[in-house]
Formats: structure tokens, sequence, C-alpha cells
């Protein structure tokens, strides 16, 4: 099988297939799970970005696992991502997280989390349940050096982002020690929610530094961090003619045509 040319028609026309689970089939998995009559009635149940999905099955589609472990592994790390989402919610002070709904939001993580932990008891794997923790305190370490504003350059502060938006994914692919899907996770990921939330970073950015008429070289800057991932994830991926964002979150895995690190 011509694993370059069925991604590349992946993308062009969004028709590759995982013979194990879609990207809709796992969403779907995944809001059942968390499904809780009482939670669901007093707290907004947190969404799941596609593009963290697509992700996590390009990933595990590569590693030649069954049906029953593909689904597994990719479950626990979206329960990951859940509840470390769902924690956002009260250091951030969002409106649901805030007065008498706070410790409802803490309750949530917490469930989200033990869900996790109730999955894996799936999976006896030590290293896999090490992994999925040693990702999960640096993504926590990195929020609170944001959050109590422990950075001093703006690239310190981007290079936490990154990790916060990544580095689940990095060690999700490092567990099976494939540095093809580690390199792209680490900027794939980064640069779609930098071009498709890029005014989320931007009001983050402005409020450790505020300043009068700072919004514009504040644009350039960015757009030239962003080439410059760009760039880095061109090293690994060889189908870069288009624009990133032309790339299709289609009901399939991710289409990343695989090619040997330079």
């Amino acid at each position: 099988m011509d694993l370059q040319k069925t991604a590349r028609d992946g993308i062009e026309g969004g028709s590759v297939r995982n013979r194990f689970i879609t990207v809709q089939q796992l969403e779907e998995k995944v809001k059942e799970t968390i499904r809780h009559p009482f939670l669901s009635e007093h707290f907004d149940m947190p969404e799941i970005a596609q593009e963290n999905i697509q992700l996590v099955l390009a990933i595990l589609t590569d590693q030649n696992l069954n049906a029953k472990s593909l689904e597994t592994y990719a479950s626990a790390v979206m329960l990951v991502q859940i509840a470390l989402d769902s924690h956002d919610r009260v250091e951030n002070g969002r409106e649901d997280a805030a007065g008498p709904n706070r410790p409802l939001s803490v309750l949530a993580g917490d469930y989200f989390s033990g869900l996790y932990y109730w999955l894996l008891s799936e999976i006896p794997d030590i290293r896999f349940i090490r992994t999925l923790a040693e990702a999960i305190r640096a993504v926590n370490e990195s929020k609170i050096q944001v959050y109590h504003r422990e950075v001093r350059t703006v690239d310190e502060l981007m290079e936490k982002l990154k990790i916060i938006d990544t580095y689940l994914y990095q060690k999700l692919a490092s567990y099976f020690r494939d540095p093809y899907w580690e390199a792209v996770s680490r900027h794939w990921l980064h640069i779609y929610k930098l071009k498709n939330y890029r005014e989320k970073y931007i009001r983050l950015i402005q409020s450790f530094w505020p300043s009068d008429g700072i919004r514009e070289s504040l644009e350039k800057w960015l757009d030239r961090y962003t080439g410059q991932e760009y760039e880095k994830l061109g090293m690994h991926w060889s189908d870069l003619s288009l624009p990133l964002t032309a790339v299709p979150l289609t009901t399939e895995p991710a289409a990343l045509v695989k090619r040997t690190i330079i």
C-alpha cells in the first residue's frame, strides 16, 4: 500500500478510511463516556476539539494496534485532554466556573480524570500510564507559569503555549517510539491553533505586555513566528503546498503524509 499516495488522496478528497474508528465515532464514544446526568444538567460539558481527535487517530493508526487497543488508547488521551480543559475553566476564571459553579467545575475535572484512570485499567501498561502522567505534569507546570506570569519574553511564553497545546500528543507518539509523529505533533497542532484561534493568542500576549499601538507589530511578529513553525513542520511533512487551514478536518483521521525525518 502506498502510504504517501493514500494520505495525499485523503488531503485532496477526504476519502481515507481508518479501518478501526473515525473522528466522528471517537468523538461520540468519548461524549458517551463522559455523559453524566447531574453534570449535564448543571455544567456545560466541554467541547472536544476536532483537530485533537484528528491528530490522536493519525498517530495511533500508524502503530499496528488492534481495534480494541486503538479505541482505548485514543479515548484515554482524549479524556486527559478534557480533564485538563475542564480545570482550565477554573484557573482562567471562566464565567461558568465562577461563583457557586466553581466547586462543580473542579468536580467535573476530577470526574473526567477518574474516567481516564478507569479506562486505563483495561490496558495493563504501567509505562503508558507513566507517559501520560509525565505529559499531564509538564502541561500543568506550563499552565501555572503562564497563569502566574512567570515568563519574561514572548518567545518564552510561546514555548509554554506550545507545550500546553501539543505535549500530550508528543508524549503519545514518544510512547510508541515514533519520532515522526512526535515531531509533527510538536508543530502541526501548535500551528493549527495559532492560525484558527489567532485572536485568543493575541489577547493573551497583550495581557502580558499591554501597550498602545502594539497590535500591528504583534500581528507581524506572530506571522513570522508561525512561518518559522511552518518551516520546522515542513522538515517532516512533505505536502505543504496548500495553506495549513486548507487541510480538511474530515470524518476520517488526519491525512498527514509520512516520510523519513531529515
